[in-house]
């Protein structure tokens, strides 16, 4: 892993316009546990184009941060790629509106009784 780190580095040290070398060291780093790194990359990636991957990521951050209505733009925005990390986008912001607006899940009968 550290080959790859090294050859991501260097990538960005050819191109740093390109948001692909930045996404993958970002991703690289936040699973080996260097979320802090890992993020910095995540982010500047999406600042050269904002992808589904780091949308998620970005989406994690600040629903860590409490930052829901941030994280659920991130998340949003997520949701419109494809595969596992779009389904996860999409209950993240299942979760988020169930926390902030829990009476959209609720529904209320009222029964009326002759007694």
């Amino acid at each position: 892993m550290a080959n790859a780190d090294q050859a991501f580095t260097t990538s960005i040290g050819k191109n740093s316009q390109y948001f692909s070398p930045y996404l993958a060291r970002g991703l690289l780093r936040h699973e080996r546990g260097q979320k802090k790194l890992g993020l910095a990359d995540i982010r500047r990636s999406y600042e050269i184009l904002p992808t589904p991957a780091a949308s998620y990521y970005l989406g994690e951050e600040a629903l860590a941060g409490k930052r829901y209505s941030q994280a659920a733009s991130h998340f949003k925005q997520a949701s419109q790629g494809k595969g596992a990390m779009s389904v996860r986008a999409q209950q993240q912001l299942g979760a988020i509106k169930l926390a902030l607006e829990p009476q959209t899940f609720l529904t209320a009968q009222f029964l009326l009784s002759d007694r």
